[in-house]
């Protein structure tokens, strides 16, 4: 069975060699791995917004085998918020795990193992989670909703998704802008840097501290999520993705209107009133068309 899984191979003389995905998920200490050993992830803790003062270790246990142990140091790391519920006190993480999750999955999975030298990299602020993956993308960015799941691991992605871990089906980012849109927090911050990739998930903010650039990305992947499931957005939507109440349709329309300039969204039907109006990301037509 080991040997059909690829996790080991025999040699001439008989004795068995242990191969890289057998090495890379479930190696007891990764550092021992050789060239693998730099792809441990790394979880850094900061005391605060920026990178001083920090805590890091290294996770060096294989990714199948320490999948859970990884979410629960950072888990641990992370802070919490004070909440109430019909007058009882509650702690809540401050980040939502299920986003945490799908992200890490998503850095274990779509690395570059062919660039040496680095793995996965959790950073944990005050204010903000960065997890770094080295390697570029293989969908646009911006289309990391909507785009037919792309793997460069398939051996990989295929075993993590048969232990659970993830599903291959491309609903991860699904998962991430849902689990973000029910806590109303700003949308998540999406680089394409020199050879990495780096998704960073945001701590509550009042909507009076949000920015245009945030409030932008945010009705951007609501209109992307909503389009998944066959739906349009419009002023009712944007102000349940913002937690806003009825009395603030002036405001999610100007909200609408920063989008639309940016060319963000797209006006579905051009003819209707404002009242009904509708709106779908900016590829969707041209993704209609093809």
């Amino acid at each position: 069975m080991l040997k059909h899984e690829k996790f080991i191979d025999q040699r001439d003389d008989k004795r068995w060699n242990i191969l890289n995905l057998g090495l890379i998920t479930f190696a007891r200490n990764l550092t021992d791995a050789g060239p693998l050993g730099r792809k441990s992830v790394r979880i850094a803790k900061y005391l605060g917004p920026y990178k001083s003062n920090s805590r890091q270790e290294e996770v060096s246990v294989g990714y199948a085998a320490d999948f859970s142990n990884i979410l629960s140091r950072i888990q641990s790391l992370s802070a919490t918020d004070e909440t109430f519920n019909g007058g009882i006190r509650k702690e809540e993480p401050r980040f939502p795990l299920i986003a945490i999750r799908e992200i890490v999955a998503n850095a274990l999975i779509h690395q570059d193992f062919t660039i040496r030298g680095s793995g996965p990299i959790i950073e944990i602020f005050e204010n903000r989670i960065e997890i770094t993956n080295i390697g570029a993308p293989l969908v646009e960015a911006k289309m990391f909703i909507n785009s037919s799941p792309k793997s460069r691991n398939d051996s990989l992605s295929s075993l993590l998704r048969r232990i659970g871990i993830c599903e291959e089906l491309g609903s991860g980012w699904d998962n991430i802008v849902s689990e973000i849109e029910k806590r109303h927090l700003p949308a998540p911050k999406i680089e394409v840097l020199d050879n990495s990739t780096r998704i960073t998930l945001y701590a509550r903010k009042p909507l009076s501290e949000m920015n245009s650039f945030e409030r932008i990305q945010a009705i951007y992947l609501h209109a992307c999520l909503r389009y998944t499931d066959g739906q349009s957005i419009n002023n009712s939507s944007v102000r349940k993705r913002f937690g806003m109440d009825h009395t603030q349709t002036a405001k999610a329309s100007r909200f609408l209107a920063e989008a639309l300039a940016a060319e963000q969204i797209v006006i579905v039907d051009p003819n209707a009133s404002r009242k009904y109006m509708r709106y779908f990301p900016h590829w969707a037509f041209a993704s209609v068309s093809k």
